[in-house]
This record gives C-alpha cells, sequence and structure tokens, in this order.
C-alpha cells in the first residue's frame, strides 16, 4: 500500500490550507518591504506624474492618528513611522501554528495506521502449493514456536503457544496465551486472523471452527464446507457429524460419502489400509496417507485381512467372500470352510488361493492359473508364462504358452526381472530362464566362474552372482562383498552381512561400509543407519553422512531431525544446521 493513498482527505486538506497561506503571506510580506522602502528609484521604475501624488512617509507623518494599515500588519502608532522600527505581528501565526501541528498530528496517525496494519496481520492470505513448512519449539524454553520453511529459514517470529501441523499448506495456530486462534499459510501469513473465531482445531484436511454456539467446517481459505454438531479426525480424514449422520472426507479433503448407519471408523490400525463403509460402498484408504487407493460397490461389512509387502495388494475379507484389489482392479474369491487367500512376497508377489485340496494364483491381469495342491514356489509373468516347483519333487516346471519345459535338480526357484532364476544341486550352474523356458547363459559365462546363485536382470541391468558379487548386463565385474548383496527400490542393493548392514551402488561402490551399521533402515532418498543400541546415523543415497551418532534421526517435512540426548538439532537435507532446540 502507498502511504499516500492512506491518508485521510482531512490531513490532505489541512495540509492544502497550510501551503495557501505561506503564499500569501509571503506575498504581503514583500509588499510591506516596498512600502518601507518607499519609491523605486526613476531608473527602475517608469511612472506618469501624478500631480497629487505623494511619498507613503509623508501620509503617515501628516496623519499620525489614522494611519494608514495594512490588514497583514499592525503598526505602533505612538511614534511615527520613520522615527520608530514598526513590530509586526502576524494575526494568524497562532492559528496557522496550530493547522500545522494538526495537520503534522494527522499525518503521523496515518503513518501509524498503516504501521499497524503492517504489524497486526488481518488474514486473508492464501497458501503457495507444494511449498513446505514446519514448526520448531524455541530453544529458550518459554514454550512459543515459530514457522520454518523447507530450506531451514525462519519465516515468523516465536510468537505462537500452540501449533497444529501445516496440511495442504495450512494450520491452525494460537497466541502466546493459547486463548485465541488463528489459521496460518505455508509462508508465515494469516489466513484467518485471530479473534475471528473463539475456537479452532484442525480436523484432516480441514478445520472446526466455533462462534458461539454455531460450529462449521470451514476450509484453510476460510470458505464454508458445512454447518455440523462435531468434527473428528480418523487417519488424515475428516469425520464431519451431523445429527445421526457422519460424513468422510480425505485427505485431500475430497468427500468419500455417508457413513452407513452404524458404522465406526476405526481410529487405530496395524494394518497399512483401513475400511470405509458407506451405504452401498466399501473404500480402501490408506493408513499413512488417507486417501483412497480402491473402493467397490457392496453392503457387506468387510475388514483388512492381508497386503503385499510393497502395499499393492491388498485382501478385504466378510463373512461370504474375499475381494482382491490388485492396482485399480477388484477380484472376488468366494469364502467357504476350505478355501482362504494369501499374499506371499518369495521372489515377486504371488497371490494364491485355496479351494479344498485344491490351490490356485491369481496372474497380474486377474487370470486364475491352477496349480498343484503341493506346490512349494510360484513364479508367475502372466496368464500364459508362469513355473513351479512340488515339495513333492526336485523338478521345476516352466509354462510357455501351450508349451512346458521340465528342469531337474532344482534346488529353488523364483521370479526374477522377466524371468526365473533357477539353482540346481549336484554341482550344476545356476542359470537364468525366459519366460520362454530357455537359458540365458553357459558355462563359460561370467568368466568361467563357478555360478551356485544368480539373480537378475535388475532395474540396472546388473546380475547378482553367488550373493555378493555384482555383474552388468556385458559379464564385468562391478563389486563384491562377502555378504549378500539385495535390490532396493532406488537402484542400490543393500549388503546384507551378520549384524552387519551397508549400501553399494549400482556402480558397485561401497557406498557404506558392511560393518558401519548393523541395520539400515531406508527413509526416502536417506538412510537412517543403526551403529549400534543407542546410536544412529543418517546417510544419503550417495552415500553421503548427513548426521552422525544421535539418540534418534528422523527425516520429515524436508527436513532432518536428530535428538542429542539434551534437545533436537534440525539440519536441512543437504546436512546444514539450522536450529537447535
Amino acid at each position: 500500500m502507498n502511504p499516500d493513498d492512506s491518508m485521510s482527505n482531512a490531513a490532505k486538506e489541512t495540509i492544502d490550507q497550510t501551503n495557501s497561506i505561506e503564499k500569501q503571506m509571503a506575498a504581503e510580506a514583500a509588499a510591506e518591504a516596498q512600502v518601507d522602502a518607499g519609491p523605486a528609484p526613476d531608473n527602475s521604475i517608469m511612472v506618469d506624474a501624478d500631480p497629487n501624488y505623494k511619498p507613503l512617509s509623508e501620509i503617515a507623518a501628516s496623519k499620525p492618528d489614522e494611519p494608514k494599515i495594512d490588514p497583514t500588519v499592525l503598526v505602533d502608532t505612538g511614534t511615527a513611522a520613520a522615527d520608530k522600527p514598526k513590530k509586526i505581528k502576524n494575526k494568524r501565526a497562532p492559528i496557522i501554528a496550530g493547522i500545522i501541528v494538526g495537520a503534522i498530528l494527522l499525518l503521523g496517525l496515518g503513518i501509524w495506521g498503516i504501521v499497524s496494519l503492517v504489524s497486526h496481520d488481518s488474514g486473508g492470505a492464501v497458501a503457495e502449493e507444494g511449498k513446505i513448512a514446519f514448526f520448531i519449539e524455541n530453544n529458550n524454553g518459554d514454550g512459543t514456536y515459530a514457522a520454518f520453511d523447507g530450506e531451514g529459514k525462519q519465516i515468523t517470529e516465536f510468537n505462537y503457544g500452540s501449533t497444529s501441523t501445516f496440511r495442504n499448506g495450512y494450520a491452525m495456530v494460537q497466541d502466546k496465551t493459547k486463548t485465541k486462534y488463528a489459521i496460518m499459510t505455508n509462508t508465515g501469513k494469516l489466513a484467518v486472523p485471530f479473534e475471528k473465531y473463539d475456537s479452532i482445531a484442525q480436523v484432516g484436511a480441514y478445520f472446526l471452527v466455533a462462534k458461539g454456539e454455531d460450529k462449521k467446517l470451514i476450509n484453510g481459505k476460510d470458505e464454508e464446507i458445512m454447518l455440523l454438531d462435531d468434527a473428528s479426525e480418523a487417519f488424515g480424514m475428516t469425520i464431519a457429524e451431523d445429527g445421526n449422520s457422519a460424513i468422510v472426507f480425505d485427505s485431500a479433503g475430497e468427500k468419500i460419502g455417508e457413513l452407513a448407519s452404524g458404522f465406526k471408523l476405526a481410529k487405530k490400525t496395524d494394518k497399512a489400509y483401513v475400511v470405509v463403509r458407506t451405504s452401498d460402498r466399501v473404500y480402501v484408504v490408506s493408513a499413512s496417507t488417507g486417501l483412497v487407493k480402491n473402493s467397490f460397490e457392496s453392503k457387506a461389512e468387510y475388514d483388512v485381512y492381508e497386503t503385499s509387502k510393497d502395499n499393492d495388494i491388498v485382501a478385504l475379507r466378510s463373512e461370504t467372500d474375499y475381494k482382491i484389489l490388485w492396482g485399480d482392479k477388484v477380484y472376488t474369491w468366494k469364502r467357504e470352510r476350505s478355501s482362504y487367500v494369501s499374499i506371499s512376497s518369495y521372489g515377486d508377489t504371488n497371490v494364491y488361493m485355496t479351494s479344498g485340496d485344491n490351490r490356485y494364483y491369481m496372474a497380474s491381469d486377474g487370470k486364475i492359473i491352477e496349480g498343484p495342491s503341493d506346490s512349494a514356489q510360484f513364479a508367475i509373468i502372466d496368464s500364459e508364462h508362469y513355473a513351479y516347483r512340488k515339495y513333492s519333487d526336485s523338478f521345476v516346471t516352466i509354462i510357455a504358452g501351450d508349451e512346458k519345459i521340465v528342469l531337474s535338480d532344482v534346488s529353488s526357484l523364483s521370479k526374477t526381472g522377466d524371468g526365473y532364476s533357477v539353482n540346481f544341486s549336484g554341482g550344476k550352474s545356476a542359470n537364468i530362464y525366459d519366460k520362454n523356458g530357455k537359458p540365458l547363459f553357459t558355462e563359460s559365462d561370467f568368466g568361467g566362474k563357478k555360478i551356485y546363485s544368480i539373480l537378475g536382470k535388475d532395474k540396472n541391468g546388473n546380475y547378482i552372482v553367488n550373493s555378493g558379487t555384482l555383474y552388468d548386463k556385458n559379464q564385468k565385474e562391478l563389486g563384491h562383498v562377502s555378504a549378500t548383496l539385495k535390490n532396493l527400490d532406488d537402484g542400490n542393493y543393500l549388503i546384507d552381512g551378520y549384524n552387519a548392514t551397508g549400501i553399494m551402488s549400482a556402480e558397485g561402490k561401497v557406498l557404506i561400509e558392511e560393518r558401519s551399521c548393523s541395520e539400515i533402515e531406508v527413509s526416502g532418498d536417506f538412510y537412517i543407519c543403526q551403529v549400534n543400541a543407542k546410536k544412529y546415523s543418517l546417510y544419503s543415497n550417495k552415500g553421503k553422512r548427513i548426521v552422525q551418532e544421535y539418540n534418534s534421526v528422523r527425516v520429515v517435512d524436508n527436513h532432518i531431525e536428530a535428538d542429542n540426548g539434551e534437545g533436537i538439532e534440525y539440519y536441512t537435507l543437504d546436512g546444514e544446521k539450522f536450529y537447535e532446540s
């Protein structure tokens, strides 16, 4: 705002009047100076002769009792003007001074008003999409909080006695007395000012606000969603209660629907998903994100029965059937006394079902494959290409369309890449078979080295041979460790040894030494390394150690929090400490 625009009209008029009076005073002072000096010399002013003309000094001397008074000055009439200097007094001086003082006061009040507007956030701010923000408690122990952005820059003062978490760019804040409420954006500005509502509570993507006896649900922009009696939160979802009904919104604020009569949404679970049931539909919602994975029409009651390791497959169970949610597809398997559904992740995720003594497997396209009842291992590429090994013998059968290839003396089978990894007993080298059952390598490959086990081709185009040696697609050795290498989703390899773990890159470079960590947990683009029973370090997926040997370490809201035993140290993702509490 331009300060001139906020100046009151009264102040502007006062200043204009002052300027006008000052100009008039200057003109009158010039006229008075002309009177005191007498007529101008002939060489400066040429006038026509006037027979009645008399100088002002003669007029003033000849009429002392009736002086000619200029309207702007008072002349002491007790002495002739020519004999005594005149005391010039400005009749309007007190008025002018008052006007000037008033103008200054008004101008000051205007400036104060501007400053007041700047220092007092009146709300109306809008969040920046994708901007990270979080709160940190003051390290002086006064219990106040300030907001920081994802780069560790402090964007507010420590002026808040209580806060919530930023969700979709908005968070609830309380003043230092914890008696006033507001909504803040991820820019540090207020979307809803203090004192507009008596109370504000964050419930999922929305806010429950109260003014007097009235309650309503609003978003961060102060837009009304609905009037209600109460609201609560579960797994990031909003449950808005109005009378005998309850409406559920996901963590992004999208309406899921009205809960079925009698259905109570759980507040805790040890599963990756929870069920939300409306009057005619079942929704499967992620317990970590509060977002819907899938849904299907049904009035039956389901619970989450089992999930795959990567959480891509979910099995639900009701009294009459199983629902298998694979990606965006939903499949049904009848539930009987002798039937069940299970999800395994041996080599690759498989869904298998039983019915009586029969065992069935599901391909990713939903087609059902009937397998032997005593199959020990089953690897599926698609419904036309799969392989299995029985418990009762050492044979592997590879199905490739109408063809059947049988391998003997097999000790293990697993899916790897677009084929099958087959390990043999009796001194025969392990090999990889493509989906049509053809071996990819000969005895002379990999430098003629004896191959006991082999996995690949992975996303890097590499092979893991004999558990601990990494080869590229041209069979060039990249690296070796005396432990087991396991593929990670980020393209690196976990070095899994006895009570010791490390990390190897796709190029075979050891990023974290095997004996540096007793365990490694993957957290986004970082590795949390457990150094010993009480200490943890944090590494990037490039092998850079960010922080070391803290009581606990976690990556959250685009920054790192490390507990040093006496307080929390805050770091950027590059490892620069920006605050300590």
